[in-house]
């Protein structure tokens, strides 16, 4: 199963995995406006007798096209030493076709390379290394419209060793994605329920056998914004919850997350620019002590 969220957590870099409709980088990640470039840097906060420092962790920064599409990924270390680098390509028609990593040096550590079918939709992406040896393949079969149904996973021999099957409602919501592994054996399931808006409600995990694993349970409020959300364990016990708040211009400004006995989990607050995208993200621990802090900066079209 790791080749197989490997070749999914990578390919959501540059596009949505299962569905249908085409998105931005821009959209993926929920900004605003025409961003150009997106600079975000990560501090550890400590508080000694009462004053507050702040230590850089790290630097990243994102670049993209006049077209919402990422071109450039570097992240850079606390002494300001570059850690890596990402750079993507697309084809005439804005299909994300190449993505190369690098390492703080420049030397190139692993290569994603993607082809589509007649209709633009994903049909391959393949993994390399430095060398150019093949890491992994993944396949994909896609529904007439254009929902991602199958995805297949080779080892770098071409061996099968993982593949995922998944079934959307008519709206094109996913509803269904069942895992197996190299033998085809069934592994897991996730089943996800809608509301008649559109917005997940819940989603479900079961494990090899059809035993429960757990389930997030979803509620909205007046303006369609996630309010809460429960995760239960096995036993049908609740485990966590968590709390959104947002601002009249439908922004996160808060989240909480609290465990099954109503004490305090962590907490997330947030503050945005004129345009709608974060420029603040902190994070509190278990004691309302902030622990980490990510301040964001954005140049426009």
């Amino acid at each position: 199963m790791k080749n197989l969220l490997i070749c999914m957590l990578s390919f959501l870099l540059v596009s949505n995995l299962f569905s249908a409709s085409k998105k931005t980088a821009w959209e993926r990640y929920g900004l605003k406006g025409k961003v150009k470039t997106g600079i975000s840097t990560l501090y550890s906060v400590a508080n000694k007798s009462g004053k507050e420092s702040r230590e850089i962790i790290d630097k990243s920064i994102y670049k993209y096209d006049d077209k919402g599409n990422n071109i450039q990924y570097v992240r850079y270390n606390a002494d300001g030493v570059l850690s890596e680098m990402v750079i993507y390509k697309y084809d005439d028609k804005g299909n994300a076709v190449e993505e190369t990593n690098y390492n703080g040096d420049g030397d190139l550590t692993e290569k994603f390379v993607s082809k589509r079918d007649d209709k633009g939709t994903l049909s391959e992406r393949k993994r390399y290394d430095a060398t150019g040896d093949l890491l992994d393949k993944c396949l994909f079969k896609s529904d007439d419209n254009g929902n991602i149904v199958e995805v297949e996973v080779f080892n770098g021999k071409s061996v099968l060793s993982s593949r995922s099957v998944s079934k959307f409602d008519p709206s094109g919501n996913l509803i269904e994605t069942e895992m197996f592994n190299s033998k085809g054996v069934y592994d897991r399931k996730t089943i996800s329920k809608y509301d008649d808006k559109g917005r997940e409600i819940e989603k479900t995990r079961y494990k090899a056998g059809g035993a429960f694993e757990f389930r997030y349970i979803s509620r909205y409020d007046d303006k369609r914004n996630e309010k809460d959300e429960e995760l239960y364990e096995a036993d049908g016990t609740l485990w966590s919850k968590a709390v959104s708040k947002y601002d009249d211009k439908r922004n996160l400004t808060e989240y909480v997350q609290y465990n099954a006995d109503g004490t305090l989990k962590g907490k997330y607050l947030y503050k945005y620019d004129e345009e709608g995208n974060r420029i603040e993200d902190a994070a509190y621990d278990e004691k309302a002590t902030l622990i980490k802090i990510t301040i964001s900066s954005y140049t426009y079209y």
